[in-house]
């Protein structure tokens, strides 16, 4: 478990740095994670197998896909949660990506209220996109104690 959570606070992490330097989440970053992902399953666990690797990867890309063509999610973001979804599995994949469009949705609004204020004091500054990394890292953060908290209260919220 502990493998685990350090992989992918390390694989979010380097891909926020990432983000915030280019702009961008490297091809190369995401083949390391999921050369790595696959290590894990296959090596560290031996309870998980190829088809929970498939499904974990499948089910963040059948989501994310249709937002990545709109335009509202990057291609190296997309890459970044399938390859946390082979990481924390199938159902925990799909809690977290819902999280993680949450706490996206929290920093661009308030990004636009700052805006706001910004333009109200007579300063431009424009609005294009948001770095979803951030949200991916705050998720990871949060998810685990939001989740803990709804165990401990034996699923009475969420």
């Amino acid at each position: 478990m502990i493998y685990k959570m350090l992989f992918v606070y390390a694989l979010i992490s380097a891909a926020v740095i990432m983000d915030y330097k280019y702009f961008k989440i490297s091809n190369s970053l995401n083949m390391w994670g999921l050369i790595s992902a696959i290590f894990l399953h296959l090596f560290l666990y031996e309870q998980y197998n190829l088809y929970s690797i498939a499904i974990g990867l499948a089910i963040p890309f059948l989501l994310l896909y249709p937002v990545f063509m709109i335009g509202g999610i990057g291609a190296g973001d997309v890459k970044l949660l399938c390859v946390i979804g082979i990481v924390i599995g199938m159902k925990s994949s799909i809690r977290f990506t819902a999280f993680c469009f949450v706490i996206a949705g929290i920093i661009g609004i308030s990004k636009l209220l700052f805006l706001q204020i910004r333009h109200l004091n007579n300063k431009r500054y424009s609005m294009h996109k948001i770095h979803f990394s951030y949200a991916i890292f705050v998720a990871s953060i949060l998810e685990p104690i939001i989740n803990n908290i709804y165990h401990a209260s034996e699923g009475g919220f969420l």
